[in-house]
């Protein structure tokens, strides 16, 4: 039977893209105006329709497109409902951009000659008095720099503050450096060394003063800068070491010592728990949440800071164990990094001797010298032999082996010495 003929699919043509940047070219001032939005509208060429959930490639030859204002000059939007993609370009200091927009057909985020593309200018201007800061994008206690431009020497020496502008937040204001003498020629004093208060979140803006002046005062205030954002921050706790000897006697109390560390900014001032544990090499290691064989609390930690404790333990037997330490065992703090709360070190436990011996070992023969292995430990008649055994670095011979420590007789058994009976 033959087959009905069908009428062939047709294979749909390629979209051809029209990238539109909402204006050619715009000026904005600083401070007020350091972000500035870069709409850019999507469409069909042939069709004129807008083209949802398109990914538009920006790029900018000056500032960024991250709140600090600084990293690459790179990044991606999706067109909405109405075609527009929508990107914010920061600088944190006068200058002029070229901005681009484009379709990256490769996805190799770079614009070739043959992808879709608009171009635009984008100038940032201040007039005045104005304040540079390296990056408006911190966290508590960074290192920034900060100039301070055009500021007239008459108001010599200035001051530096921080003052938040969010409603809440950290700390509401801060010094953050005095005497600060701008050049008499350029009006200006240049990288500043500021660092962040380590009570900050939220938003807050640097200004400079005349005198004594405060956030906000309008008779001294010089100049202020764009809003910086210190961003949120978590603690992350840490084991930071273990310290405990290496070779422990069984059933022989040792002592423990945990530091315990904050590595990050991130303030806590929860209670938390750090216990102690003790494995043998053949079982896994404690897993998260189990508890301890000792338990201690600790109340807080600051930013970046540490703390020492201390735990008692003892080994049942001899072998290799496992012992370990986990901070914040029951989460009671949010952190940044909740897989790095445990700490290992491993230890040996058995009967050990030291290497060095004392006087007192006779040889069999001569009844001088020192010994230097249980097989030459022999006593002459009228001394006693004997076994001293303290914690150090070399294992002691296995039991049977002790069992060959006897006394040697320099006469004939039963016959007694003038010093008494020979083992006395």
């Amino acid at each position: 039977m033959t087959p009905t003929p069908t009428t062939p699919t047709p294979t749909p043509q390629p979209i051809r893209y029209r990238v539109d940047i909402q204006f050619d070219s715009v000026t904005n001032r600083l401070p007020e105006e350091r972000g500035h939005t870069v709409p850019v509208l999507v469409t069909d060429e042939d069709t004129g329709n807008v083209l949802r959930n398109v990914r538009v490639s920006y790029s900018t030859s000056f500032g960024s497109f991250d709140f600090s204002g600084n990293g690459p000059g790179y990044g991606e939007a999706l067109t909405d409902e109405t075609g527009t993609a929508v990107l914010t370009a920061y600088a944190n200091r006068p200058g002029t951009a070229s901005l681009r927009a484009w379709i990256d057909i490769d996805g190799d985020r770079q614009w070739d000659t043959s992808e879709p593309t608009d171009t635009a200018t984008k100038q940032w201007t201040a007039i005045g008095p104005y304040i540079v800061a390296s990056t408006h994008s911190v966290l508590p206690l960074d290192w920034i720099s900060v100039s301070l431009y055009d500021h007239p020497p008459s108001g010599n020496p200035h001051r530096l503050l921080w003052c938040r502008t969010s409603i809440t937040g950290g700390v509401s204001s801060a010094v953050l450096m005095t005497n600060i003498n701008v050049d008499s020629g350029t009006w200006d004093a240049l990288d500043l060394p500021v660092q962040i208060p380590l009570d900050s979140i939220g938003f807050y803006r640097l200004e400079s003063h005349t005198g004594s002046g405060t956030c906000g005062n309008s008779a001294t205030l010089v100049a202020y800068s764009a809003d910086l954002y210190v961003r949120p921050v978590q603690p992350d706790l840490i084991v930071r070491a273990l310290n405990l000897p290496q070779l422990i006697p069984v059933q022989n109390i040792f002592t423990v010592t945990a530091v315990i560390s904050n590595l990050t900014p991130g303030l806590t001032g929860e209670i938390f728990d750090v216990d102690f544990y003790i494995t043998p090499l053949t079982q896994p290691p404690p897993a998260p949440g189990q508890l301890g064989l000792v338990k201690q609390w600790l109340i807080g930690i600051g930013p970046y800071g540490s703390t020492v404790i201390t735990a008692y333990l003892w080994l049942p037997a001899e072998g290799q164990y496992r012992i370990s330490a986990r901070v914040d065992t029951t989460n009671y703090v949010e952190e940044d990094n909740e897989e790095n709360n445990l700490t290992s070190a491993v230890v040996s436990a058995g009967c050990f001797y030291s290497q060095t011996f004392t006087t007192g070992w006779f040889n069999p023969s001569g009844n001088t010298g020192e010994f230097s292995s249980a097989t030459n430990a022999y006593a002459d008649g009228g001394g006693a032999a004997s076994v001293s055994v303290s914690a150090g670095r070399t294992p002691a011979p296995p039991v049977p082996y002790l069992q060959h420590l006897y006394p040697r007789y320099s006469h004939y058994p039963g016959h007694r010495s003038p010093a008494g009976l020979v083992g006395q």
